[in-house]
């Protein structure tokens, strides 16, 4: 086997269906998908096992799920995906064929887009593309299993930025490379839904501001907010998804104040 596929979830009925026939549509056949669930009390596990056998539960978090996962896989190289995306079709070819080629490289960035009908997804599309070429904001998915094993894999105690961390340690066995096709992530449309997803992780992210603090002051906080403006030609171009965006930056930002100030 040569890509073992690993999805973490908790109640993504909505999603999962979407995700999975994506996968049945790669044009590299070769890899199994292994569903690691939290537990869900929707119908996640009944649909996900219309597509694989793979589906096992465990929790409590994604880093326990997608280590527990990496035990399963016997791929000789690891793909993490969250339910809510949807891959192009050479997504997998050209992670197996770049890794294959390039030996120095450990992980591989897939650049994701944003896709929904809603102005929050607008929103988003919109942050993507000016963070697109900020390589402290973006985190490998594409992985030799030897490595990741080398390493330990996810940090169990990170619930926040366990993403970013992961990439940090890999970088030490090589570079991180990049494909050309995408993820297509489907954005949550409700604001409320969004700040308080955010409060959440920003109720563990310290634990990873610890771990990287030099990485921490570029990835989080206002410096975030600043490189809004580091694209001012997509600003001028789409004016009012700016100002939303920046609205919702501002608000994600007193978000992570006031989880901060509990702590």
């Amino acid at each position: 086997m040569k890509i073992s596929i690993i999805i973490a979830t908790k109640n993504e009925e909505n999603n999962i269906s979407r995700l999975l026939r994506s996968l049945k549509e790669q044009t590299f056949r070769d890899f199994e998908t292994i569903i690691v669930d939290n537990n869900s009390s929707d119908q996640t596990k009944k649909i996900a096992s219309k597509f694989t056998s793979k589906i096992f539960t465990h929790g409590p978090e994604r880093s326990t799920q997608r280590n527990y996962g990496l035990e399963k896989a016997i791929g000789k190289y690891i793909l993490f995906l969250d339910a809510d995306m949807e891959l192009q079709k050479n997504v997998l070819g050209l992670c197996k064929n770049l890794m294959e080629k390039q030996a120095k490289i450990a992980g591989i960035v897939i650049d994701e887009v944003s896709k929904g009908k809603s102005f929050l997804s607008k929103i988003k599309a919109l942050e993507k593309s000016i963070y697109g070429a900020e390589t402290e904001l973006e985190a490998a998915r594409f992985f030799k299993k030897a490595d990741l094993v080398k390493i330990g894999g996810y940090d169990k105690k990170l619930i926040s930025g366990e993403d970013w961390d992961l990439s940090e340690r890999i970088k030490k066995l090589g570079n991180l490379g990049r494909i050309n096709a995408k993820i297509i992530h489907y954005e949550k449309d409700s604001f409320y839904e969004d700040l308080k997803k955010k409060y959440y992780f920003a109720k563990h992210i310290q634990n990873y501001a610890r771990k990287h603090p030099k990485m921490f002051r570029k990835q989080a906080g206002f410096n975030r907010i600043l490189l809004l403006f580091s694209k001012p030609r997509l600003i001028f171009k789409n004016p009012l998804e700016f100002s939303g965006l920046l609205f919702l930056k501002l608000a994600q930002y007193g978000v992570y104040l006031l989880a901060k100030s509990k702590q």
